[in-house]
């Protein structure tokens, strides 16, 4: 009797993530940014034009060399204007693969290595602990005068993946309700699962089609080690079923 074919097997690609990245915002109010500019503009261009455009014919100016004092002038207002629009905060990505740190390279914490984000009333900032991917601890704040987008995304997705995490007040959540979905720049990269670690087992992922990936904290899992319910409270039945139907088409 001839065997039934098999079924051709699916294969796993590698799940796409997004994620936004934040750059720092300044608290000064930018009509004065404006202004700064603006007049530093118009100052460089007088300068200019008693250094190097006035017709030799012209009566002296009162004040010798005015035209360098202001090209000087102007020039020190501009780099005033550049001075403030600047922060010194890091930028800082938040998204499906966790919160990012840019500051002398990126550093990541998936949201499954999250211990806690709380709310600092004195520095307004979000205070943020746990551990980064290659499971060192990490602390760090995002300050809501310079990454206010930011902290709004960061509450919502920890809100959705993590929200056993959460140790905000019911008043500071009202403050940033939402999201905007305009606010940052939007990025995408694929989730590499090969090298890493389950989080049962603690077995390195050697082959793809072997991992299984939480939908909500992203928690790593080999197919055979998949619990019932990941520790961030996601359902992962469906996973578990799909390692029978993995096994059937084999």
């Amino acid at each position: 009797m001839a065997k039934a074919p098999k079924k051709k097997k699916k294969e796993l690609k590698p799940k796409l993530r997004i994620e936004r990245r934040f750059s720092p915002e300044s608290s000064i109010n930018p009509r004065i940014l404006y202004a700064l500019f603006g007049v530093g503009a118009m100052v460089v261009g007088a300068g200019a034009y008693w250094q190097f455009g006035r017709d030799a014919s012209m009566p002296p100016p009162p004040v010798a060399q005015l035209g360098f004092y202001l090209l000087v002038a102007g020039a020190v207002l501009i780099a005033a204007a550049l001075w403030f629009s600047s922060s010194g905060d890091a930028a800082i990505r938040v998204g499906a693969p966790g919160i990012a740190l840019e500051r002398g390279g990126l550093r990541r914490m998936p949201w499954y290595e999250v211990g806690s984000i709380s709310w600092a009333s004195g520095t307004e900032a979000l205070n943020i602990s746990g551990k980064d991917e290659s499971g060192s601890d990490f602390s760090f704040q995002v300050r809501a005068k310079g990454h206010a987008p930011a902290c709004a995304w960061i509450l919502q997705e920890a809100r959705e993946r993590v929200p056993q995490v959460l140790e905000v007040d019911e008043d500071v959540l009202k403050r940033f309700p939402a999201g905007d979905p305009q606010a940052g720049t939007t990025l995408q990269q694929d989730l590499q699962v090969v090298g890493k670690r389950c989080g049962v087992s603690g077995k390195v992922i050697a082959y793809e089609p072997d991992a299984r990936v939480c939908p909500k904290c992203e928690r790593i899992y080999h197919k055979y080690k998949v619990p019932k319910e990941c520790k961030c409270g996601a359902d992962l039945t469906a996973f578990r079923d799909q390692v029978e139907d993995d096994e059937d088409e084999a």
